[in-house]
């Protein structure tokens, strides 16, 4: 059984939502269609690298931040996707 990172899942969804292809991200990213393909379906891990290099080529960027909900022992961290020009 495969797990998609939530990043990747992320990435996949707004990739639909700006209705691009994976041959369009993978024309962007100069990899071959499989390579997107096998990331979002989480046959193969995503390097960092190319989750924001992914990100780069939808327009966005990624940013990590604090978990919301207090947890003992564990520093959470919730991913966004969100538009490159956003400057805080």
């Amino acid at each position: 059984m495969s797990t998609v990172h939530p990043i990747v899942e992320e990435l996949a969804a707004q990739r639909r939502y700006v209705k691009l292809t994976q041959g369009d991200v993978a024309d962007r990213l100069g990899v071959s269609v499989a390579k997107v393909s096998q990331t979002e379906r989480g046959h193969v891990n995503a390097s960092l690298h190319f989750a924001e290099a992914y990100a780069r080529a939808l327009g966005l960027k990624i940013v990590l931040m604090p978990d919301r909900q207090e947890r003992v022992g564990h520093r959470g961290v919730e991913l966004e996707a969100i538009p490159a020009s956003y400057d805080p």
